[in-house]
């Protein structure tokens, strides 16, 4: 995707991969914030138009992934490339990863902890779409629409913002919820992309 950009030409958001028909369509949606900005002036699309042709000069390639879940795009790379490619996900974060996530969360977590902690045993709903993955405005707004429907509702949704907004205008960065939200009892579902990474 990065050596050729089609969702430069997609019509209506959504294209598929000339080369990868099995994947059906994508939403421009689903891409990663650098793909969405990727451009001949960006030196993170130019690092990747350099260095991803080399892959096929590697003795194997390996994706923090599960062959469950990715099955389809570990063939797809191994069909391209002509190497192995191997799934050894999930790596679980190092401990100075760890670390940082507890430093950067600080008092913001707290107050989601004593959220979750007011709730009762598996009633809170947690939505979020993952670092690199967006919904549009549309689907946030019927998501939004059903869970005022639904009432009594307990959620905590992670909402990333919108393409070409600061974050640091409106609020503070480090204001995120991490991960470990997953773990506190009162957290009875996760909606998430699909994805895991």
């Amino acid at each position: 995707m990065w050596l050729n950009l089609p969702h430069q030409k997609a019509e209506n958001f959504v294209f598929t991969m000339p080369d990868f028909q099995e994947g059906g369509n994508l939403d421009v949606s689903q891409l990663n914030p650098s793909l969405l900005e990727a451009d001949s002036n960006d030196p993170y699309t130019n690092f990747n138009w350099k260095n991803l042709p080399n892959w096929i000069n590697s003795d194997g390639i390996l994706f923090n992934t599960i062959e469950g879940l990715d099955k389809l795009g570990l063939t797809y790379f191994h069909r391209k490339l002509g190497i192995p490619v191997w799934a050894i996900g999930p790596i679980p974060w190092t401990v100075s990863n760890k670390q940082r996530v507890d430093n950067e969360a600080g008092e913001e977590t707290e107050k989601f902890i004593k959220f979750l902690d007011e709730k009762e045993e598996k009633s809170v709903l947690y939505i979020s779409f993952g670092s690199q993955n967006r919904i549009s405005a549309s689907q946030m707004m019927e998501l939004a629409k059903a869970l005022d429907k639904a009432n009594r509702v307990n959620f905590i949704w992670v909402v990333r913002p919108p393409l070409g907004f600061d974050i640091n205008m409106e609020f503070r960065a480090e204001e995120w919820f991490p991960v470990e939200i997953l773990a506190h009892k009162s957290v009875g579902a996760f909606l998430t992309h699909c994805g895991w990474n």
